[in-house]
């Protein structure tokens, strides 16, 4: 049965008549309209959860990122406190330094006051000669008092040639203190472990008494005493694997740290070694340092003694 345009009065007065009707009327009259806007509320649903995960996940990354700068603020804060406490240690060093020099300048000012003094004694000498032809029966005995003038000159001369000796030797001592501080705390500073990180796995930093093979060769007299104490007296001593895996050979690397790196370094780092092989050890010399002249590689290589160089080789 067709609905016609007649029909229509009626169909709305039964609308009118049973409001409950309305809402189906709606729905079959909209069709596939309301069915796709159902579909799309339920993904935009979906969207905004996934949006509000994804959120969340950056905001912990942002939290975490925001702890890390804040740990590495801290960290930068101590390191700088500890820089500034040492700076503070080398400006006491230096104002020492400086009064000393102060001293040597007022012994200098006592000098040339003397000089001074000296040189208005030949002064007199120079007036005193033009009356010589005057006074040939007092020159005897004038001259005598010269030469114990001149006599006490030159002794205070020597006084002030050991004097001067003192000094160079007191500067000479200073400036080797100095030295032997600031390799000290090189040494001190020195990660042996990560210079060596890349060339031998699972590295450590070992103590002499617990490498049983060495405390066994001891007791056995296959090192002596001063082999021992050699190895005692080695700057690091360390453990590692030569390789990956279980079957990596164990290897001892004795390891000699100096500033600037000296033959003698490269040479205890050589014989340490061989002590260490004579106990039965796999050991391997190395040498680390900030720079070394470059006339010494030929023993380094002559001795199979490996550089850790932090600066290109001196001339």
């Amino acid at each position: 049965m067709s609905f016609t345009d007649a029909d229509l009065p009626g169909f709305l007065e039964l609308l009118r008549q049973h409001p409950e009707w309305r809402d189906a009327v709606r729905y079959e009259l909209a069709g596939d309209w309301l069915r796709r806007a159902e579909s799309v509320a339920r993904k935009a649903d979906q969207w905004e959860i996934e949006v509000n995960a994804r959120f969340d996940k950056i905001e912990a990354v942002l939290d975490a990122a925001i702890d890390e700068m804040r740990r590495a603020n801290e960290l930068s804060a101590a390191r700088f406190v500890e820089m500034m406490e040492r700076f503070a240690k080398s400006d006491e060093l230096f104002a020492a330094i400086n009064e000393r020099f102060i001293e040597v300048d007022k012994r200098f000012d006592a000098v040339d006051e003397r000089f001074d003094a000296v040189d208005k004694r030949f002064d007199g000498m120079d007036q005193r000669f033009d009356g010589m032809d005057q006074r040939f029966d007092g020159m005897d005995r004038r001259f005598d008092g010269m030469d114990q003038r001149f006599d006490g000159i030159d002794h205070r001369l020597d006084k002030m040639d050991i004097r001067f000796d003192r000094i160079d030797g007191r500067l000479d001592n200073l400036t080797g203190r100095m030295g032997n501080v600031e390799g000290g705390q090189y040494e001190d500073r020195y990660h042996a472990v990560s210079h060596l990180a890349d060339r031998f796995g699972r590295l450590a930093v070992v103590s002499l008494g617990d490498v049983s093979e060495v405390l066994h060769a001891r007791e056995a007299d296959v090192i002596s005493g001063q082999e021992f104490k050699t190895l005692a007296s080695l700057d690091f001593l360390l453990r590692g694997r030569d390789g990956k895996g279980p079957d990596a050979l164990i290897v001892y690397v004795a390891l000699e740290v100096s500033m600037t790196v000296a033959a003698s370094d490269i040479r205890r780092a050589a014989e340490r070694a061989a002590v260490l092989r004579k106990a039965g050890l796999d050991a391997r010399a190395f040498v680390g340092g900030r720079s070394m002249p470059s006339q010494l590689r030929p023993l380094a290589d002559e001795l199979a003694v490996t550089l850790l160089l932090d600066q290109d080789e001196a001339a």
